[in-house]
């Protein structure tokens, strides 16, 4: 049997009710042991914050970027987390999946040259119609 993908979730704390959502809809992937995830409220007490997100980045195998204004604005989303994952992309060692969870600008980022994972790039809090 193969090890399961590892997969990094990054987002704004803002949005971590689409995060519930999304890991809700892993559950048949990690029963499959197909995927599993990792966001930083795995984090406890006395763990290095940054040591531990830059470690799990530079391991997984995926990264799925919930993609909102609050994750654009966010310095640490954008400038580490995505840029690590931009940096590991360039040697093939990543694949990124943008989805789209709120309205934004996320077309005049480096993101619209990545299919989303959401039809048309549309926000899934808009509906899938």
């Amino acid at each position: 049997m193969a090890k399961p993908l590892k997969m990094l979730i990054s987002y704004s704390h803002a949005d971590e009710s689409f995060v519930h959502d999304f890991k809700t809809h892993l559950a048949s992937l990690k029963r499959k042991q197909i995927v599993e995830e990792w966001f930083d409220r795995e984090l406890t007490a006395g763990d290095k914050f940054d040591e531990e997100i830059r470690a799990n980045l530079l391991s997984a195998d995926l990264v799925a970027f919930m993609i909102s204004a609050d994750f654009l604005s966010s310095w640490y989303c954008y400038e580490v987390e995505l840029k690590t994952t931009l940096d590991r992309i360039e040697n093939g060692e990543v694949r990124i999946i943008p989805i789209i969870i709120r309205t934004c600008k996320w077309k005049d980022t480096t993101l619209a040259d990545y299919l989303a994972a959401t039809k048309d790039g549309r926000p899934i809090s808009k509906g899938s119609r």
